[in-house]
């Protein structure tokens, strides 16, 4: 699978204290989103970081509250971008890979997407922007 790293997604039970540390404290740029909103993207070099209501996120993927229970779990999303999100989900289906939520289409996120779990446990969004 060729693509690359995009930008690191942390999931967040308290997004305005995560949002003021990132332009308070760290200094960096909100490109997208704003206080008191569940999403924003910050610059932080060649790559972008962003915050993003945790329980959204399990939403999205459609997870019960039993797979959200432990509170260390899905913190962080690593996000990577891919040309053709399809093609990579046949190429796991092929390696017998688990797909964590299979490829959907998020008009509102403006992205095609599927997520699986590396070996610790780690959400990897592999997306491809919606043309």
């Amino acid at each position: 699978m060729k693509g690359t790293v995009t930008y690191v997604r942390l999931l967040t039970d308290c997004f305005n204290e995560m949002f003021d540390f990132y332009t308070d404290v760290m200094g960096l740029e909100c490109k997208i989103g704003a206080h008191d909103d569940v999403y924003a993207e910050f610059l932080a070099g060649s790559i972008k970081i962003a915050i993003f209501d945790r329980k959204l996120m399990a939403e999205a993927l459609e997870m019960t509250p039993t797979e959200n229970i432990h509170e260390c779990q899905d913190k962080t999303v690593i996000i990577y971008q891919v040309d053709d999100v399809d093609a990579v989900a046949d190429e796991l289906n092929k390696k017998g890979f688990p797909i964590l939520y299979p490829p959907t289409t998020r008009h509102e996120w403006g992205v095609r997407t599927l997520h699986i779990r590396d070996p610790s446990g780690n959400i990897i969004e592999i997306n491809s922007i919606l043309k």
